[in-house]
């Protein structure tokens, strides 16, 4: 590793819905510092370019993971309702005096369901209350066990949150500062394989306010290359390449997400997908839109993973990572899950020698500061098809250097080491569970 050396600074506004929340903070105080620096590795795939890393001291913040809900799901030998299963489950937490809620649906996870399958999905569930629940599942009903686990977990949602670290001399204004730059940069440097988003509903996207349903692309593949350029409108169609791939190489087709907006990434019935957020409310009611609103203390920058099994037949995502069924709890390392769920990487973007110095490649940096790590990856891919179709066309065009799978970033390692500490704490929360 080489010494880090300071070439430039840099700063990456936020964009924000609600304009209230910024009132009383100075407009140069609204967004995340970076730094640019020499590439902290010597491999040869990094000459030539410089490395972004945020200007925010992640000693400023607590780590904390853990299970937002969890889905277990049990077949039974007779016919019940639904309403008449969450009652018997919810009376025996509340006689136990736990604040848990749980939701009753069928197995399709049909609201009034009538039948023999069911999923129970419990809220912020601790060992103790789900105890409780399984408990309440075997003794008051016969189940059915044929080649399928006695209570299954369908689904599961991890949850990794961020405190401002409590200061009494730090404002509220300070505190919210603080989060929203660590959402910022939790977003623009979380590395999502792109199996999980390869379709065009899959891909990443934010609600902030809008109306229901409108959740806006980061990069819209129905934008139109033609505002932008006509010359590379006219040699893409002679080259034979779709335009729609090709999006991305404009910044002005990439869009920040609104910092006090959710992040999405997969569709919400997808067996897994990601969101992050400012978690500033609790126990939203999405029928009514209501909310409770944290006290100050309790806002936390969110990122979170959910895997989920959908129908009775499928394989299902949990059991993929494990969690077949409620005893698989049991001495499950969480911390499995960083690097499938929660990777984080540093960009390095390309920089043009000018005397002694470096200089950033002023796109990618724009690129970077609007749709993070998944605009640059968007952006060398279709760099790459186009430089491709040049070369095959007339061969005397320089042939481009095809871009690894590590891509141009490296390893986030004080975010990661943060993050594996956080879901080994979750890990020994959960190793005494025993059904």
């Amino acid at each position: 590793m080489q010494n880090k050396t300071l070439l430039e600074e840099y700063f990456s506004p936020f964009r924000i819905e609600n304009k209230n929340l910024i009132a009383g903070i100075s407009p140069k105080l609204h967004g995340t510092e970076y730094r640019l620096i020499n590439p902290q590795s010597i491999q040869p795939r990094f000459k030539g370019r410089v490395q972004l890393e945020p200007a925010l001291n992640l000693n400023d913040f607590k780590p904390s993971a853990v299970i937002d809900w969890m889905e277990i799901g049990f077949e039974t030998e007779d016919t019940f309702k639904a309403k008449a299963v969450k009652s018997r489950l919810q009376a025996s937490l509340n006689s136990c005096n736990s604040e848990v809620s749980v939701f009753v649906t069928g197995p399709e996870r049909e609201i009034g369901y009538i039948g023999n399958h069911f999923v129970v999905k419990v809220q912020e569930p601790t060992p103790e209350s789900l105890k409780i629940i399984i408990d309440g599942i075997r003794n008051e009903y016969v189940l059915y066990t044929v080649n399928v686990p006695s209570i299954e977990i369908r689904g599961i949602e991890v949850s990794v949150d961020f405190y401002p670290m409590w200061q009494e001399d730090r404002g509220d204004a300070e505190s919210s500062l603080l989060r929203w730059q660590m959402i910022d940069v939790l977003r623009k440097h979380h590395f999502i394989d792109p199996v999980f988003s390869d379709v065009f509903e899959d891909t990443p996207r934010v609600y902030a306010g809008a109306k229901f349903g409108e959740t806006p692309k980061l990069i819209d593949p129905n934008e139109s290359l033609g505002a932008i350029n006509d010359d590379l409108v006219k040699e893409v169609r002679k080259l034979k390449l779709k335009t729609k791939e090709l999006v991305a190489l404009h910044e002005k087709n990439h869009r920040a997400p609104e910092i006090d907006g959710t992040f999405y990434v997969g569709k919400r019935d997808n067996e897994v997908s990601f969101r992050s957020m400012d978690k500033v409310g609790d126990k939203r009611n999405a029928t009514n839109g209501t909310a409770i609103e944290l006290e100050a203390k309790d806002r936390r920058a969110r990122i979170e993973v959910t895997f989920q099994k959908n129908g009775i037949n499928t394989y299902g995502s949990p059991k993929v990572i494990g969690l077949d069924n409620v005893e698989d709890l049991k001495g499950f390392k969480f911390q499995t899950l960083r690097k499938l769920a929660f990777n984080f990487y540093y960009p390095t973007i390309s920089a043009k020698e000018e005397g002694r110095f470096l200089s950033a490649d002023s796109t990618e940096l724009t690129i970077f500061s609007k749709t993070g790590i998944y605009g640059l990856e968007e952006y060398y891919r279709a760099k790459y098809m186009l430089e491709e179709a040049r070369h095959k066309r007339d061969s005397s065009e320089p042939e481009p250097k095809k871009v690894r799978s590590k891509g141009y970033r490296l390893g986030y390692d004080d975010l990661n080491q943060k993050i594996g500490r956080a879901l080994r704490v979750l890990t020994k929360k959960w190793s005494l569970f025993d059904v």
